[in-house]
């Protein structure tokens, strides 16, 4: 328990007035217990002591089941990033947001109400969850050296206006926790397959985050030797991606085949 405590510690004071996007896998935690099961009780132990202790945490819970004109069910719907992360979805759905594309599980008192109300969602849109973190001079947060998972950066590709992503509308059914079912519509920016094929490349980010941290604009806090954090504000990553995109539009893209960056 003294771990857990240090470690939401540190996390509420650093998102206490800016909230953080944490992304993480089990190995990112491995000192909270040595066992599986353990783990993830010890887990959402930390989550709800970092919202009591005045924090502001958001965990992914995406699911890509909408996309297959499937019902999405607030308290059903399986994430599709893993054990932990559904795992963390069954246990909080009253924390799961009503975005069927991009559900984040809000761990803190400083979200609007209207994430969590069925409504029509633009992903990355000027109004969207992302959008209002962004504005608040939020975190991209990760323990164990996953900031690359972040793919919240896709909200920065809509600012910044990349060629190799579009607005697709995705159009279905959402149950909510009360098992109310409601229309919903979700505007998201999706990736451009065709230009992916034609120069046979994929978006990532493992460059960007390797440069940011070479360029020291990345915050590291270890806790008893065992568990890194690493953060960044969102609005210096922007800054960040849109002086290199202006030099190379490609900056965050990929080749498939050797994982070398790609330069057009």
């Amino acid at each position: 328990m003294e771990l857990l405590n240090k470690v939401s510690d540190r996390f509420a004071e650093l998102t206490r007035t800016s909230p953080g996007f944490l992304h993480f896998d089990s190995m990112g935690f491995f000192r909270l217990s040595n066992k599986k099961n353990a783990m993830l009780e010890s887990l959402n132990t930390l989550f709800h002591l970092i919202e009591e202790k005045g924090g502001n945490i958001l965990v992914p819970s995406y699911s890509y089941t909408y996309t297959k004109q499937q019902l999405f069910s607030l308290r059903n719907t399986l994430s599709d990033l893993g054990r932990v992360s559904d795992f963390l979805r069954a246990a909080n759905p009253e924390k799961r947001t009503t975005d069927a594309n991009f559900s984040y599980l809000c761990f803190g008192k400083n979200f609007s109400q209207k994430y969590f109300e069925a409504r029509d969602w633009n992903t990355f849109g000027d109004s969207s969850l992302i959008a209002d973190i962004f504005n608040q001079d939020g975190f991209l947060m990760s323990a164990g050296d996953k900031l690359h998972y972040s793919t919240e950066i896709h909200f920065l590709e809509k600012m910044l206006n990349v060629s190799y992503r579009f607005d697709k509308d995705f159009s279905g059914k959402i149950e909510l926790l009360d098992g109310a079912v409601k229309d919903q519509t979700v505007k998201y920016f999706c990736r451009d397959v065709e230009f992916s094929n034609k120069y046979n490349s994929i978006v990532s980010f493992e460059r960007l985050f390797s440069d940011m941290k070479l360029a020291g604009l990345i915050q590291d806090f270890v806790i008893d030797d065992g568990i890194e954090i690493n953060c960044v504000r969102f609005q210096i990553v922007y800054g960040f991606i849109k002086d290199k995109l202006k030099r190379d539009p490609f900056y965050l893209m990929k080749d498939k085949t050797t994982s070398r960056p790609i330069s057009l």
